[in-house]
């Protein structure tokens, strides 16, 4: 049936209209073939990007169905339109499909996990009395026969959507951040997990959060100007046997294993800490603050430190104590597949030690070495 599109009534909507150009254009070429559907009372349920469409090219009516549909029912029909129809952002979607549960699970709160044996018990008894709850799928099950998707998929999307408040996915969603670096940031504890997305928020990049990529390696020519500096590296806390053997050279190095963090570091050191984050918090501040007491009792002697150039930070700001290079570039790491990083944010190498004008002519070939003037 026709129906004045000036009446229909456009309330708030999952998803905002898309670009309509092109559908504009294929309707007046070939016509509406799906009617929009709205309810009784001439409330838009499903058909947003048509409806708008059709408005551009001046209609005045445009063809609908009716639909009888409750409340609940509409609005689980809006958001399987756009789960089948649209090319949805992942934030977008895992948004959806989390509210698609609520309301499954509103619908068939037999389904719901957590409910207790004797209601739902009693649920199943009146469903199978009703020919109904046989053979009723799980949420996520229903989803994917509706939409496509495999339950895994599903699953993993809901799980994102309640890890993350809507303000968190929205910065992830700008940020621009790949689907399988927020899982992982998702399955981070809370604390965690909101400083990680702070921190995605300040450009950091999602590598460079998550214990999985902790070991990032510094290219030679900065290693190699620290040790022309100090005329060796005796000690480097944070380290491997290959980022050892193949760059720093460090007389004695620590790993994962053996846990630098817990060690002195004696005589000429250079310290590339993990740029993760563990239970206690940011390793730069963990392992920055180690360096400070190791130097001022006197037991390192001479240190290059490489950290992110975050000036805002807490942990930074006893650094400032220390001759600092800001470097007038986003230093490239690499992992032990050879794959390089860029942080969106620039590096600070700060210097501890007597030879601040050689470090400063050194490093000054990095970017700008400022002190304080009264140190």
């Amino acid at each position: 049936m026709k129906y004045t599109i000036s009446d229909i009534i456009v309330k708030d909507r999952k998803r905002e209209a898309s670009n309509i150009t092109a559908l504009a254009e294929s309707i007046q070429e070939i016509g509406l073939i799906n009617p929009i559907t709205i309810r009784p009372d001439g409330t838009l349920n499903t058909g947003l990007n048509r409806l708008k469409a059709c408005q551009s090219l001046g209609w005045q009516e445009i063809e609908v169905n009716i639909s009888e549909l409750d409340d609940l029912n509409a609005e689980l029909a809006e958001i399987d339109e756009n789960l089948i129809r649209n090319e949805l952002h992942w934030a977008d979607r895992d948004k959806q499909l989390k509210r698609r549960k609520e309301i499954y699970e509103l619908k068939h709160p037999e389904t719901k996990k957590g409910n207790s044996i004797e209601k739902t018990l009693i649920k199943a008894r009146e469903e199978v009395e009703r020919n109904d709850f046989a053979s009723l799928p799980s949420f996520a099950q229903d989803t994917a026969n509706k939409t496509g998707y495999t339950n895994r998929s599903v699953e993993l999307s809901v799980q994102r959507a309640e890890a993350f408040t809507d303000e968190q996915m929205e910065t992830l969603k700008e940020a621009n951040v790949p689907q399988t670096e927020a899982t992982k940031i998702a399955r981070l504890p809370e604390p965690e997990r909101e400083e990680a997305v702070k921190q995605v928020s300040k450009g950091v990049p999602t590598a460079l959060l998550t214990s999985e990529t902790n070991e990032w390696y510094t290219p030679y020519q900065y290693v190699n100007k620290t040790r022309e500096l100090m005329g060796g590296i005796d000690t480097d806390p944070a380290s491997n046997a290959y980022a050892n053997e193949k760059v720093v050279q460090a007389t004695t190095f620590y790993d994962i294993q053996t846990n630098g963090l817990d060690k002195e570091w004696h005589g000429r050191v250079w310290l590339n800490p993990p740029y993760g984050r563990d239970e206690g918090g940011s390793n730069q501040e963990a392992w920055s603050r180690r360096l400070i007491e190791q130097f001022e009792a006197g037991i390192t002697k001479e240190a290059v430190l490489l950290v992110n150039a975050n000036t805002e930070a807490k942990w930074f700001q006893p650094l400032y104590d220390y001759t600092i290079c800001f470097t007038n570039h986003r230093i490239r790491f690499y992992n032990t597949q050879g794959t390089p990083n860029q942080p969106t944010q620039g590096n600070a190498f700060i210097y501890f030690g007597h030879q601040k004008e050689r470090f400063t002519e050194l490093f000054s070939t990095f970017g700008v070495v400022i002190r304080r003037i009264d140190r």
